[in-house]
């Protein structure tokens, strides 16, 4: 083995001079022959790099589609969650928007300008609506641009509301032609599309601002929209999300090579006017640009095609490759020659030092390079190589290919050594075993060296692997928070929460399993209540405790419950704090864990568990989604029982104004509500029958409609006097009802209505029909006057005066007013 390693060194780094042994009168040919093997030897090394160049770049420009596209797609998801959020309530409140909204996280990042609702109001509406949106959020709200239209579509909700987006309160894209066109695309298509380059109306002001909508439909609810036309009859909004193109692309940028360019243009004509996006090299400005390392990709972005152009700068070519390699081969093959040639007798170290110079160029490549003969015997391989593999030169060299294969790669060896045979180029993706047993992926490029031999170029694909994974990871988390943020928004009951979370988890988070264990205050147990996956017989007589006095609750289940925090095992099983359930947990071959409190009306409730098949498989992003996972459970159960509160207190608010209505309804008194303008906002029936009209004909008109213009003066006078000190007010008033004709005499008694502040929004009139008793005392007094006539006449008489008295006296007693006579059988007044 060692032997064939040798004469392989020897040949091939040195055969190339063996010739140059020659007398020196072939030395002219020998010059010759050098200058050809050099410049081939040039081409072949130019080749190579290029190859490998090319490799580089176009791998680059796949990730950067990849994350423009997965980018999107993750705002799909949240759109369409938005979307379910929508149909999922009877109707949604400006401050339940916000809430949502702010829950998703996602106006911070990467050129998302806002989250809106847009929906559409015909002409007739517009009044209905605008006043609508003025009680609800703004005094001062409008739909803009001015202008009778028969339908426009104002965006009525916008978070965050804030800054530049107060600008878009009320807008109407139906104005922009671009907006105009998308919308009605995602109408008829059920489906996101994106406007074309336009200038945000929060950004009137910034010229060369560049952005870009995306709409989704929304349709009414119970309605069919299977076809176009259906979908036609039924739209009534859309949700609305404003992108800065520069913003957008500068968060995926940060995933990309700082010395690669990137323009993006709306549609497959390439001009000023459908650009969308330049960044890094100016294309016309020669030398900045390395060559032929230029691609175009076309993608379609809601509907649009977009044309992605990446052009990669000197800098990317001096980073992936060493750039004068072909250079340094040339010029030292070009000057071994020459000294071969001229100084035969230096021959044994020129051959020395031109094998030194090859070595260091094959050893110091920064991809792993592996020579084999067409047994697949490795006979060489660089230092690269060595150190992806983790065996040292003599162990790599006693090895055949298979023997640093995954076993599944077996099967390839045949179809490789047909294309070694072949010459060709080959491409592949092979995983290879290490000497200590791991295992890594590898893109892998096959090349024929000579008649005998192959070399085969690593490039170690763990870490873009690695990239990959993560976001699928983070794309399974994202749909699993939406799935189970529109299964909260249609649930009315906690029953079925649980169970559903486990699902989402399992089913669209790619998790193993998944459970909720709830906490029994009595004893501090953590109970398994729901749960979804492989592996759940894991649960089976399990014991957790939120006790940090035993040792079933020092694990992460309990810590979290505990503590109140999320507790993550990226390695469960060699992991020191679940060293209690290693036993129970080997045989389901988790790799991380990670667990997540649960809370109910600000107690510990339940604690979320979720395992995956992956070692890390939770950064700091998969850990932040499903901590935002386990808030929104946490805000559901206490939406749950605010229901329940709610709808308890509903029921005692309706069974104390139905007493409150009998009463009012059968009480003599006449009693009313008014506002501080004097309109009637409700009064009972004996008001009603007073006046002769209906509860219809009575609200929200004044006094001058219902009395003459005198006692209203007055009572338009003592309201404000009320509204104005806050003072309860009583008196008399005497008017005539203008539709029934009747006079009477009244003792009001009204008093302030005030709301938590203190300050007073209406009053509260309680009147009393006195005039009965004002004809009484009003007798009476005449029936006194005639009496005290009559006792002057009489004044001789004694037992006539006597009875006169008496009578006095208790005409008095009638009127309330003391007796006049203490002892009417004296003669002396009282």
């Amino acid at each position: 083995m060692v032997y064939e390693m040798t004469i392989f060194s020897r040949n091939y780094f040195s055969g190339l001079t063996g010739s140059w042994l020659l007398p020196a009168f072939v030395s002219g040919a020998v010059l010759l022959v050098g200058l050809g093997i050099s410049g081939g030897l040039c081409w072949q090394a130019k080749q190579q790099d290029a190859d490998s160049l090319r490799a580089a770049f176009e791998s680059a420009a796949d990730m950067a589609i990849d994350n423009i596209n997965d980018r999107f797609n993750v705002y799909a998801v949240v759109m369409r969650g938005v979307r379910g959020f929508f149909n999922g309530s009877k109707a949604i409140s400006f401050n339940e928007f916000h809430t949502y909204v702010q829950a998703l996280h996602l106006y911070e990042k990467s050129g998302v300008q806002a989250i809106g609702l847009v929906m559409l109001v015909s002409n007739a509406e517009k009044a209905r609506h605008i006043q609508a949106m003025r009680q609800q959020k703004s005094a001062d709200y409008q739909i803009k641009p001015d202008g009778q239209r028969d339908y426009y579509a104002p965006i009525i909700y916008i978070e965050p509301f804030a800054g530049d987006n107060l600008k878009a309160f009320g807008f109407d894209p139906l104005t922009v032609p671009a907006a105009l066109s998308a919308m009605e695309q995602a109408r008829d298509a059920d489906d996101i599309r994106i406007t074309s380059r336009i200038a945000l109306i929060q950004d009137a002001d910034k010229p060369y601002v560049y952005s870009f909508v995306m709409y989704l439909p929304l349709y009414k609810k119970g309605a069919e929209f299977a076809t176009l036309a259906q979908r036609r009859a039924a739209i009534i909004g859309w949700v609305d999300v404003p992108f800065r193109i520069n913003d957008l692309i500068a968060g995926i940028r940060r995933q990309l090579p700082t010395d690669i360019s990137l323009e993006i243009y709306d549609g497959i004509t390439l001009s000023e006017q459908t650009r969308l996006f330049q960044s890094g090299i100016n294309l016309g400005e020669k030398g900045r640009v390395a060559d032929g390392l230029q691609t175009s990709r076309s993608i379609v972005v809601g509907g649009r095609q977009w044309v992605v152009r990446m052009v990669a700068a000197p800098a990317f070519e001096n980073r992936a490759i060493y750039r004068y390699r072909p250079e340094l081969v040339f010029a030292t093959s070009v000057t071994l020659t020459l000294l071969l040639t001229l100084l035969t007798w230096q021959l044994a170290r020129s051959r020395q030092t031109a094998e030194i110079h090859f070595r260091q160029l094959f050893r110091q490549a920064g991809e792993g390079i592996l020579i084999l003969n067409d047994d697949h015997l490795i006979l060489d391989a660089n230092n690269t190589a060595l150190t992806l593999l983790g065996y040292s030169r003599a162990e790599l060299l006693s090895l055949h290919l298979p023997a640093i294969l995954a076993t599944v790669e077996n099967v390839s060896l045949p179809a490789l050594a047909s294309m070694a045979e072949s010459g060709a180029v080959s491409l592949e993706q092979w995983r290879y075993r290490c000497k200590n047993g791991t295992e890594f992926p590898s893109e892998v490029s096959v090349r024929r060296l000579d008649g005998q031999r192959y070399f085969a170029i690593l490039r170690d694909r763990t870490e873009r692997q690695k990239a990959e994974q993560r976001i699928l990871r983070l794309t399974q988390l994202y749909q699993a928070l939406s799935e189970t943020n529109q299964a909260i928004v249609r649930m009315d009951n906690a029953r079925e929460l649980f169970p559903l979370v486990c699902r989402c988890a399992v089913a669209f988070g790619g998790m193993k399993m998944a459970w909720i264990g709830q906490l029994n205050e009595a004893d501090l147990v953590i109970v398994p209540v729901a749960a979804y996956g492989v592996g759940q017989e894991y649960l089976d007589g399990l014991v957790i405790s939120a006790s940090a006095d035993v040792a079933e609750g020092l694990g992460p289940t309990g810590t979290a419950l505990r503590e109140n925090r999320p507790v993550i095992i990226n390695d469960y099983l060699n992991n020191p704090m679940t060293i209690h359930w290693h036993e129970r947990a080997k045989h389901f071959a988790w790799g991380a864990a990670g667990t997540f409190p649960i809370r109910r009306n600000g107690k510990p409730f339940a604690v979320l568990t979720v395992y995956h098949n992956q070692i890390n498989a939770f950064d700091t992003e998969a850990i932040e989604l499903l901590k935002e996972m386990a808030c929104d459970i946490t805000f559901a159960l206490d939406n749950f029982d605010r229901d329940v509160q709610r709808q308890a207190a509903q029921k005692a608010l309706a069974e104390n104004e139905a007493k409150l209505s009998l009463i009012m309804e059968n009480v003599s008194a006449y009693i009313y509500l008014k506002d501080k303008e004097g309109r009637y906002l409700y009064v009972n029936r004996p008001c009603l029958e007073l006046w002769g009209l209906t509860m219809a004909d009575v609200i929200g008109v004044t006094d001058e409609v219902l009395f003459d213009h005198q006692l209203a003066a007055k009572i338009r006078a003592d309201d404000r006097h009320l509204f104005m000190t806050g003072e309860i007010l009583r008196g008399e008033e005497t008017g005539t009802a203008t539709k029934t004709g009747k006079t009477a005499t009244y003792w009001a008694v009204k008093m302030p209505l005030r709301h938590t502040d203190g300050s007073i929004y209406a009053l509260c009139g309680i009147s009393t029909d006195i005039t009965e008793r004002k004809q009484i005392e009003a007798q009476l007094q005449q029936q006194l006057k005639e009496l005290r006539q009559w006792f002057d006449i009489t004044l001789g008489r004694e037992e006539r005066v006597m009875q006169l008295k008496t009578e006095i006296n208790k005409l008095l007693g009638r009127l309330g007013e003391p007796p006049r006579y203490a002892d009417p059988a004296s003669d002396l007044e009282a």
